[in-house]
C-alpha cells in the first residue's frame, strides 16, 4: 500500500484524463443548455397566457354539503372575486386570501392551500353546520353549536338536513337581545347557552325523523336553573298549541336529575299517541320516571251510576275527573 502522500500525487496525474472526460461531455452540456432556455421561455410563455396565476373568481365552491345555506356558496364567490390574479409562487397573497374565507362567518377552520397546476387550489374547508335558530324582527338566523350567528336569514324557522331547527326564545328576545345580531356574533347570555344546550341534546338523541315528527320547537330556558316542584324549568313550546315541561338544562350536572336520553324517549312516545290518533294532548311532563301527561281539553268527567230512589249519593275520590294521566316510559 502506498503511503496517503501517494495517493494525492496519483489523483493530481489522473487530471489530464479528468480534463478529457469534461471534453467528452461538453455535447451533452450544450443539448442541456438548450432545454433550460427551452423551459425558460416555455415559462414565459406559460405566464403570458395565465399559467402560474390564479384567477379566484373562476372557483368552484360546488363542493358544499347538503344542508349548507345555498347562499353560502355566493357569499365565498364574493369575497374570491375581491382578489385580483394571485401568483402560484406568492405564498402571502395566498395567505391573505386563505384568511379572507376563513373570516366568513359559516367557515369553521381553513387549511392550508395547495396550488393544482395550471390554474387550481386546493385545501380542506370546515364549516358550522346549523343546529338551531334565533329569532330576529325580520326573520330567523342560523346558530351553530358552539353558539356562533352564522349568516342567512330565514322567514320561518328552517329545516336544514331534513331536522327542523328549534328556535332558541323567548321569542320577544327578537326585539331586545337579538335586534342587532350580526353573523360571527355568538351567545353568551345564560338563558340563550341553557336553550343551545337543549338543542344540542335534540340533536343527540332524537333522529332525523323524530325531530321532523317534533315539528318546529321554541326552547324558553329562562328559568332553566330555577327548577322546583312548582317550577318545571325549561319549556318547549310546539306547534298545535302543545308544550313540553323539560326540567333542568343539558349537562347541567344537578345531582336527582333525570337522564336526558329518558326524557326524550318520552317526547318520542308522546308524539306516537299523536301520530296514530289515539290521544290528543297540549301538556307533557317528562321530568319525572314516569312522566304526566294532560290530554287536550282535560279528562272526560267519570260516569256516575244512578242512585236508587230516595237514596243519598255521595262521590268520593274516586268520582273525581282525572287531571293527568302516565305514559309508563322508564
Amino acid at each position: 500500500m502506498g503511503s496517503p502522500s501517494g495517493r494525492v500525487r496519483s489523483e493530481r496525474r489522473a487530471a489530464p484524463r479528468g480534463v478529457r472526460l469534461s471534453s467528452f461531455c461538453a455535447p451533452f452540456l450544450f443539448v442541456a443548455g438548450l432545454l433550460l432556455l427551452g423551459l425558460y421561455g416555455l415559462e414565459k410563455r406559460a405566464s403570458a397566457q395565465g399559467f402560474g396565476w390564479i384567477e379566484p373568481a373562476t372557483l368552484d365552491f360546488d363542493f358544499l354539503p347538503e344542508w349548507a345555506d345555498p347562499r353560502w356558496k355566493d357569499e365565498l364567490r364574493d369575497v374570491a372575486a375581491l382578489f385580483p390574479p394571485l401568483r402560484t409562487d406568492d405564498p402571502q397573497g395566498l395567505e391573505a386570501f386563505r384568511a379572507a374565507i376563513e373570516e366568513l362567518s359559516f367557515v369553521r377552520s381553513v387549511g392550508p392551500i395547495e396550488v393544482l397546476w395550471p390554474d387550481g387550489l386546493r385545501f380542506d374547508l370546515q364549516l358550522y353546520e346549523p343546529i338551531a335558530c334565533v329569532p330576529l324582527e325580520r326573520g330567523y338566523q342560523l346558530v351553530s353549536d358552539d353558539g356562533t350567528l352564522l349568516s342567512g336569514v330565514w322567514s320561518v324557522p328552517p329545516r336544514v338536513g331534513g331536522r327542523w331547527l328549534p328556535v332558541i326564545g323567548p321569542i320577544e328576545d327578537a326585539r331586545r337581545l337579538f335586534s342587532r345580531a350580526l353573523p360571527g356574533d355568538y351567545l353568551f347570555e345564560r338563558e340563550h347557552t341553557d336553550a343551545l344546550d337543549v338543542a344540542l341534546s335534540m340533536r343527540l338523541h332524537l333522529t332525523e325523523a323524530e325531530q321532523r315528527s317534533l315539528g318546529r320547537t321554541l326552547i324558553d330556558a329562562r328559568r332553566a336553573r330555577e327548577t322546583s316542584v312548582v317550577e318545571p324549568g325549561v319549556r318547549l313550546d310546539l306547534e298545535g298549541a302543545r308544550r313540553v315541561l323539560f326540567g333542568r338544562a343539558p349537562f347541567s350536572g344537578e345531582p336527582g336529575e333525570l337522564e336526558d336520553a329518558a326524557k326524550w324517549r318520552s317526547v318520542v312516545r308522546a308524539l306516537g299517541l299523536l301520530e296514530d290518533g289515539s290521544l290528543d294532548w297540549d301538556l307533557l311532563d317528562v321530568r319525572w320516571d314516569r312522566p304526566d301527561l294532560a290530554p287536550r281539553g282535560g279528562w272526560p268527567e267519570p260516569e256516575v251510576p244512578e242512585a236508587d230512589a230516595g237514596a243519598t249519593s255521595v262521590a268520593g275520590p274516586s268520582a273525581r275527573p282525572r287531571t293527568g294521566s302516565t305514559l309508563g316510559v322508564r
